[in-house]
This record gives C-alpha cells, sequence and structure tokens, in this order.
C-alpha cells in the first residue's frame, strides 16, 4: 500500500476544499447571472454548484483520512469519526455519480453541429 507524507495529503485536502468553495461561489453567481435573464435553473442542475459540493466533500474525506491515519481524533471519537468518514465519502460518490449523469443528459440535449457543406470545384 502507499504511504504519502501526511503534509501532502493535508496540503491537497485543504485545496480542495478552498477550490470547492472557489466553485460553489462560482456556481452561485451563474445561477444568479442566470435568473437575471429569465432562466431558472435549479441549484441541483447547476455543475459549479455540483463541482463546489464534491471538492469540498473530497478535501473533507482527505482531512478525515489524514486525522484517522494519524491517530489526531482520540480514541473515544472513533465511533463518531470513522462513520462520519464513511457517510462523507458515500456522499462525494453519489455527488460524482449526479454530476456524471448531468454530462451525460447534456450531451444528449445538445444538437449536433450541422455537417459542413462540401463545396465541389469544377477544373476546367
Amino acid at each position: 500500500m502507499f504511504h504519502f507524507d501526511p503534509r501532502l495529503i493535508a496540503v491537497f485536502g485543504v485545496l480542495f476544499a478552498a477550490l470547492g468553495v472557489f466553485n460553489l461561489v462560482l456556481g452561485r453567481n451563474r445561477m444568479l447571472q442566470m435568473r437575471a435573464s429569465g432562466q431558472a435553473l435549479p441549484w441541483y442542475r447547476q455543475m459549479g454548484i455540483l463541482t463546489g459540493i464534491e471538492y469540498v466533500l473530497l478535501g473533507v474525506v482527505l482531512l478525515l483520512n489524514l486525522g484517522i491515519s494519524s491517530n489526531f481524533f482520540p480514541g473515544s471519537l472513533a465511533g463518531l469519526i470513522v462513520p462520519l468518514y464513511t457517510i462523507v465519502l458515500v456522499l462525494a460518490a453519489i455527488v460524482l455519480v449526479a454530476m456524471l449523469l448531468q454530462g451525460l443528459r447534456g450531451n444528449r440535449r445538445r444538437p449536433s453541429p450541422p455537417a459542413p457543406a462540401q463545396v465541389s470545384t469544377v477544373d476546367n
């Protein structure tokens, strides 16, 4: 099994969480812009918000994993932390599947671009 430096895992955990918050803010701004232009899109169909939720959950998973593996949490909290870790990991998987399904639906709805017209040249 691979053993990574705990500092590296902490950096990636914080990076994922910060990137998630950034995507949440961008997704919210896009949603507000769409509402201002007259288009209504629920939050769960906004890819920026889903991406932000996914990144925040992955950051929490990494930080919880780091805390569990480095014995940061006292033994008395193990009964609470391990199920919390499992729940957050399952939620991250559910959001990932929702994002994949949303992306697949988006690809089906887009009309395919028209085929370029072939220009025939007549050689004399």
